[in-house]
């Protein structure tokens, strides 16, 4: 088991992903919840694959998100047809690629440790368990974090992996492919911006290379990955979708502080309403335990400590990011699922080296909630009327058989239901659509079965 670990740390990892593919599929076995994102990525899936443009129904151009997620669900409804079949198992698909990526960065985080090679195995395998148990609860939204949140999870293996060589050469080639994936993930969504600052900061601390060779990888990284977003900005006229500006921010700062404590806490214990103070006091808990591992591993653990600075670092320029730019959500869920994958390996190591009962301790703690869960909601299958906002209320549900097409005669079948997708304010198409249909809920479309029902059950 020790050289499995230490060769072929894949194996593991791809169990791992498995079984975390598995538990995903079950839990959106009835359907999948939507934000009004959600169906902007479906209408641009759907536009990519049947009209080679990325836009809304209608022509108008998507400017608001970079096109990679949409591409991606394209090419599997291209495989599984456009329905919400097709969503579900792009999902799953996307839940098994980032326990792979997320695994494969905690094997090697307790690989590069100095515990012993027996305590590099149990606690590999412990937080893989975690790993697996929370990645399928990122998963329960069609939204394009689901995707970048696996290319975060390659992001953080490079940056924790030495570099193939000593030379210059080596360092540099090091640079190139962390950007190359750094790129992928700015075309998935915008906020990874805001780990750019980070991995440019974790490169410079490997100082066996000179500043000068530092200086230009950095410099090669931060090309790579940018120059394609700001391309495709350009040419989808995306420059004005995020303005940024002083005093722009939705909630103030300390608001912004407390829904991240907060959010940490429920992601180990619960978000229900009668226990956010119990919850409040898990994430400050986290908060203070990670700072404090941070510094025990400036000496200690170099990898370690890399990936602490980039999680850090990361976490500062999003809240940077949320003062600057009107960000219409707060700073929850899926702004901060990098924070726990990236940060719980480092505790399980840090653990193993004070004592054994201190890491079954912490597997306790930051393991029971998630499994329970995740497993509570593979049983069910995790669907329930859900209200997206007190503004635009809906169920929000893909349902299996919902197919979405820009074709005005689509081939039909008895399992079918075609929908019409809601409309907001900030479409061109929001006036021309009769206020009844403004965006309460998903409409059949004529042709689809009881085309009269508002809502539609699998």
């Amino acid at each position: 088991m020790k050289d499995l670990l230490k060769r072929r740390a894949w194996v593991p990892a791809a169990v791992a992903a498995v079984l975390a593919g598995v538990l995903t599929r079950l839990i959106l076995r009835n359907g999948i919840f939507t934000t009004p994102d959600s169906w902007a990525y479906w209408e641009g899936s759907i536009s990519l694959l049947q009209n080679q443009r990325y836009e809304w129904f209608g022509g108008e151009t998507l400017y608001l998100w970079p096109p990679l997620y949409s591409i991606y669900l394209a090419i599997c409804q291209w495989i599984a047809g456009p329905s919400g079949v097709g969503l579900i198992w792009a999902s799953t698909l996307l839940a098994a690629a980032s326990c792979f990526t997320w695994c494969l960065y905690a094997l090697r985080l307790t690989q590069q440790s100095n515990l012993t090679p027996q305590a590099k195995v149990g606690v590999g395998l412990l937080a893989c368990v975690f790993i697996c148990f929370f990645v399928p609860a990122t998963t329960f939204k069609l939204l394009a974090q689901t995707l970048s949140i696996g290319l975060t999870g390659l992001i953080y293996w490079l940056i924790i992996r030495e570099p193939s060589g000593s030379s210059a050469r080596a360092y540099r080639v090091h640079c190139i492919v962390l950007g190359c994936v750094q790129a992928l993930a700015l075309l998935t969504h915008n906020a990874i911006i805001a780990i750019l600052p980070g991995i440019a900061l974790a490169l410079f601390t490997y100082d066996s290379y000179s500043i000068r060779t530092r200086l230009s990888g950095i410099v090669l990284n931060v090309g790579i990955s940018v120059a394609p977003w700001l391309a495709v900005r350009i040419a989808l006229q995306q420059g004005g979708s995020h303005p940024v500006g002083a005093g722009d921010q939705f909630f103030p700062v300390v608001a912004y502080l407390h829904q991240s404590a907060l959010t940490l806490g429920q992601f180990f214990f619960s978000n229900a309403n009668e226990h956010r103070t119990l919850s409040l006091i898990l994430g400050v808990g986290f908060i203070v335990t990670s700072l404090v591992t941070w510094q025990m591993t400036r000496v200690t653990d170099r990898s370690a400590w890399r990936s602490m600075l980039l999680t850090i670092l990361s976490y500062l320029s999003l809240l940077a990011l949320f003062c600057w730019t009107p960000v219409y959500n707060p700073i929850s869920s899926r702004f901060l699922w990098a924070v726990p994958l990236g940060v719980v390996p480092v505790l399980f190591v840090m653990a193993h080296r004070q004592a054994a009962w201190l890491t079954i301790a912490l597997a306790v703690l930051v393991c029971t909630f998630p499994a329970k869960r995740t497993v509570q909601f593979a049983v069910r299958g995790r669907l329930q009327e859900q209200t997206y906002s007190n503004e635009y209320q809906s169920s929000f549900i893909i349902y299996p058989r919902y197919v979405l097409t820009t074709k005005s005669d689509p081939v039909s079948k008895p399992t079918w239901y075609h929908v019409r997708p809601p409309t907001y304010p900030w479409q061109k198409r929001y006036r021309d659509v009769n206020p009844a249909d403004r965006p309460k809920w998903v409409k059949l479309r004529a042709g689809s079965k009881d085309e009269d029902k508002r809502r539609q059950s699998p």
